[in-house]
């Protein structure tokens, strides 16, 4: 879509009905593709609104290299994300070329993936931190491993060591569920090289857990926004100077001044 000069929006395969009816009046989506457990929403639409299944379509490299090549300006608009609604109705973030590019590249400096990385994606892509791991692995030249969120149960870190996972972007609550799977049997990562951590706070006792269980593991923790991505990602040597933190600079110097 990108390539094409096309705009385009991924939603959660639990949007409910009400929440597509509203987000479809407010973008007039040209095309929509569901999978077969979403199909059931597509009446919802419009009938403007040319609906296809995920399963019918084909994709190659033939038919990618194939598109026409589309003058892109970096403001031109890429996609629409949107937010969680957590503190209301969910909003349409309106990221365009040029912030992808940028926000990529800043991160990127931070985290420091490799072409050798595989990236494992247990988030929705419809969350903007799941999404950007695309947009990363593309930069480093690295591979993404997409696994559904529900792969995160009792075998989830025999599925990492198994697809050889060296990159693993977690939420707290995931960390919390590795952390107790580690408690239970240790499972050997001996690839497993970071962990990043967003979405909401990764508390400073979790993190030294981890690390205590995985000596060789850099966990990052992060601050983000939808509307601009990663505000502030605290550096695997700086957690024992700014404990607790997510950046350079402490709570309590904070307060201070």
């Amino acid at each position: 879509a990108a390539r094409l000069g096309a705009v385009f929006c991924l939603l959660h395969h639990q949007t409910t009905a009400s929440t597509l009816a509203a987000i479809a009046r407010k973008i007039e989506p040209m095309i929509a593709v569901f999978d077969d457990r979403t199909i059931a929403l597509s009446p919802l639409l419009s009938p403007s609104v040319t609906v296809r299944r995920l399963a019918d379509l084909a994709f190659d490299d033939a038919a990618a290299n194939a598109l026409e090549e589309v003058a892109i300006r970096g403001e031109d608009l890429a996609c629409l994300i949107f937010t969680s609604g957590s503190t209301g109705e969910p909003r349409g973030v309106m990221v365009r070329h040029r912030n992808i590019a940028f926000t990529t590249r800043a991160i990127q400096e931070r985290l420091g993936y490799m072409a050798t990385d595989v990236v494992g994606l247990f988030l929705p892509l419809s969350f903007d931190y799941g999404l950007y791991q695309a947009f990363l692995a593309v930069n480093a030249g690295a591979a993404l491993a997409v696994h559904r969120p529900e792969s995160t149960g009792p075998g989830f870190l025999s599925l990492v060591a198994r697809r050889g996972i060296t990159v693993l972007p977690l939420m707290p609550g995931l960390v919390a569920g590795a952390l107790k799977l580690l408690r239970r049997k240790t499972t050997p990562l001996p690839l497993l090289r970071a962990v990043t951590s967003t979405g909401e706070h990764l508390s400073a006792e979790d993190a030294e857990d981890l690390s205590r269980f995985l000596p060789d593991l850099k966990v990052f923790s992060m601050y983000g926004l939808t509307e601009c991505k990663r505000v502030s990602i605290l550096l695997p040597d700086e957690r024992e100077t700014r404990r607790g933190s997510v950046g350079t600079v402490s709570y309590t110097h904070l307060r201070a001044h």
